[in-house]
């Protein structure tokens, strides 16, 4: 494959031109794919901003597929950060890079396992409710639809949700509770399907988490990319949406301990599902060790009530935090007085999870296998590697064996419960990244719209273990392809109050005025995008009546809406505002006029008393660095990359983004983070002026 054939495709008379009556040329699309067809041919690692409007995925899928055709043994995995974008590259792009070239390699789309429906468990599910199954707009009639018509198997081919949000993890395909061959439905397995589709493509679409797991199982194994591990052996990657590198791994490298998931553990132990009986009673009379049938019970009620007493403990920590819902834990904080009583508890815990998985082992072990109903043994199983994995958190959580790992408490509330939970979280993934991933793939191509901060890629590459990698590097950065000097207005009031707690009354009469004028000034069509819950819920609660008696609909996000719905509703209706926070701040793809302003409310700095981040910034400071500098304006900074690139989305779009934390022009970090935004429209311009200004650049 040489750079001729990748002219071909991309040049002005070139293929793609031929098949799309509006395909505009772009350089940086050309420039990009030569990159991604150098990265292959030279064993590279490279590292691409691609800016909006580019055509990435194009540029990175056509490289791909020809080395594929080329090289009849090479296998590409494309791992992105969101299901949305996986969908989006096997319904929509490869599709169309195979109808333009005229040429296909077979291509499969792999979910992690938990995303599977598992017929077994369904079927076992619905026989507990036999007349509910007969009701299509019950849980059970629902699947029963499932198992009855021509359903692909994943949770994403879904046509409606359950009104039980718990239930998708009694009916999902489990590792542990997969009773393999054996299963009467092996088959006809969905995950076992999607996993032999993955086998037979050239090209496999899947995720961070999927890709992460993998690699940590081949490190753990000694399993080399030539051979078959979770995803099958493969020589090239693309790691998409590739500024969410650090976060994906950190939440798939961490683990949690919590009393509730214990107690709902021995709630589904003793369910009675199968003719009246538990599991474990089901599987009585094949064992042999009725001393050990008669303790199990009592070491389970035991290890419940010990867990509500640490729960206990943890109430009164957090209470005394007054409204703190996290708390990084030290070694020396052991023998703090809020803090002593609790690690005697968590050791007790610990010791009743793994007297209740010894007793598990045991009577599972004694067990005539051979007569058991099927699967039934490999479903008893889970629960004593769930007690012993959960007691192994609480072990390695009191040890402080290593300071490479944060250890910190986290308090939650679902469905008006408080739930605590016990939290280990890697201090950082770039050795693991480097080791598992960087430097044993043949290439390697990360590409994202904001990864870069005008630094050549140094803080990215420094927190995904990039700068650790020994291989040759390509790093190219190509800007959108969109107007923003005449299409996009950046508004930057720089008499806006300080955001601060002792100027908190102010900054909120200030923010709620602003806000509500400015979307009246708009007409509505706007994203306020917020970085804390309670200040967005207030300020909602307040303006939304007011913004209603001018016609305009407001919608908001909260733990009970479905993100998706959402953003259905507001594209639905062209003059809504939608207040969100969080994961909205990217993703959010409203093309045309639904979409007209993006107000950030404030600048998205993560809280220092964030336990992951505050531990990874008191590291950059012991070894004499600045955390601030070197951690917290960075990341805000690519955040903010995040938020503003939500609102021109094509070439016609034309909108403003209004920023009302005055630190972005106030301090010089501040317009630092403004350089590393595309070139827009920024006109000096203080309050009194926002409104004319949007009126006259909108209408």
């Amino acid at each position: 494959m040489n750079h001729d054939d990748i002219l071909k495709v991309f040049d002005t008379d070139g293929i793609l031109s031929r098949s799309f009556s509006g395909y505009e040329y772009r350089e940086e699309q050309v420039q990009m794919a030569l990159n991604v067809t150098d990265a292959i041919n030279q064993g590279c690692v490279a590292a691409i901003e691609a800016g909006t409007g580019i055509g990435k995925s194009f540029a990175y899928l056509v490289p791909h597929l020809l080395n594929c055709l080329e090289n009849p043994d090479k296998r590409v995995v494309i791992a992105t950060s969101t299901i949305n974008l996986q969908r989006q590259l096997f319904d929509k792009d490869v599709p169309s890079v195979f109808d333009c070239l005229g040429k296909k390699v077979t291509v499969s789309v792999l979910f992690g396992r938990s995303n599977y429906l598992c017929k077994r468990r369904a079927k076992e599910r619905i026989a507990q409710q036999p007349l509910l199954a007969e009701d299509p707009q019950t849980d059970e009639g629902k699947l029963a639809w499932c198992l009855r018509n021509d359903f692909p198997g994943s949770r994403t081919d879904l046509p409606f949700n359950f009104s039980d949000p718990s239930l998708w993890a009694d009916v999902c395909s489990d590792f542990e509770t997969c009773a393999g061959f054996k299963c009467p439905f092996a088959q006809d397995c969905f995950y076992q399907k999607a996993k032999h589709q993955a086998v037979e493509s050239r090209i496999i679409i899947t995720n961070h988490h999927l890709l992460f797991t993998d690699a940590s199982m081949r490190d753990e194994g000694f399993v080399e990319y030539d051979e078959d591990c979770l995803l099958p052996a493969f020589s090239s990657l693309v790691v998409d949406e590739a500024h969410n590198m650090e976060r994906n791994a950190t939440d798939l490298f961490s683990s949690v301990y919590s009393g509730h998931s214990v107690r709902r553990l021995i709630y589904k132990f003793n369910q009675r599902r199968f003719s009246g009986k538990s599991a474990f009673e089901s599987l009585i009379p094949f064992s042999e060790k009725k001393d050990v049938v008669d303790v199990i019970p009592d070491i389970l009620k035991l290890l419940g009530e010990r867990t509500v007493t640490l729960d206990s403990y943890l109430q009164l920590f957090f209470n005394e935090l007054k409204g703190r819902t996290s708390y990084l834990v030290k070694a020396e904080e052991k023998s703090l007085p809020r803090l002593k009583e609790f690690f005697p508890v968590a050791v007790q815990v610990q010791e009743t999870l793994f007297r209740a998985a010894a007793r598990l082992r045991e009577f599972s072990e004694s067990l005539q296998a051979k007569d058991t109903p099927v699967g039934r043994i490999e479903e008893f199983d889970v629960f004593q590697k769930n007690f012993e994995d959960f007691g192994n958190i609480l072990k390695s959580f009191c040890a402080f064996t290593d300071d490479n790992w944060v250890h910190f408490l986290e308090r939650e509330t679902r469905r008006n419960e408080q739930i605590f939970n016990v939290c280990l979280a890697p201090l950082s993934v770039a050795e693991i990244l480097n080791k598992t991933l960087f430097s044993r793939i043949e290439s390697i191509v990360c590409c994202s719209a904001t990864m870069d901060l005008n630094d050549d890629f140094a803080f990215w590459m420094r927190r995904v273990g990039l700068n650790l990698c020994q291989k040759p590097m390509i790093k190219a950065i190509y800007a959108s392809a969109f107007d923003y000097q005449h299409n996009l207005l950046l508004l930057t009031p720089a008499d806006s109050p300080r955001y601060s707690k002792d100027n908190m009354e102010a900054f909120l009469i200030y923010v709620k005025a602003m806000i509500r004028d400015a979307i009246l000034s708009s007409g509505g069509g706007c994203l306020a995008l917020f970085t804390n819950q309670s200040l967005m819920e207030d300020i909602h609660h307040e303006l939304a009546p007011q913004l209603q008696v001018h016609g305009i609909n407001t919608f908001l996000q909260s733990k009970k809406s479905d993100r998706a719905k959402l953003l259905v509703d507001f594209k639905a209706d062209e003059d809504s505002c939608l207040f969100a926070t969080n994961s909205f701040w990217e993703g959010v793809d409203a093309p045309g006029n639904t979409l007209r302003m993006v107000i950030i409310v404030k600048l998205p700095f993560t809280a220092p008393d964030e336990p992951v981040f505050q531990a990874r910034s008191e590291r950059i400071e012991k070894d004499g660095g600045s955390s601030f500098f070197e951690l917290s304006v960075p990341d805000a900074t690519m955040r903010l990359k995040q938020g503003f690139g939500r609102l021109i989305r094509s070439a016609t779009d034309k909108g403003i983004v209004l920023i009302l934390d005055s630190r972005i022009v106030t301090k010089n970090y501040g317009l630092a983070m403004i350089r590393s935004l595309p070139d827009s429209y920024h006109p000096d311009t203080l309050s009194e002026g926002v409104c004319n200004k949007i009126e006259e650049f909108l209408y």
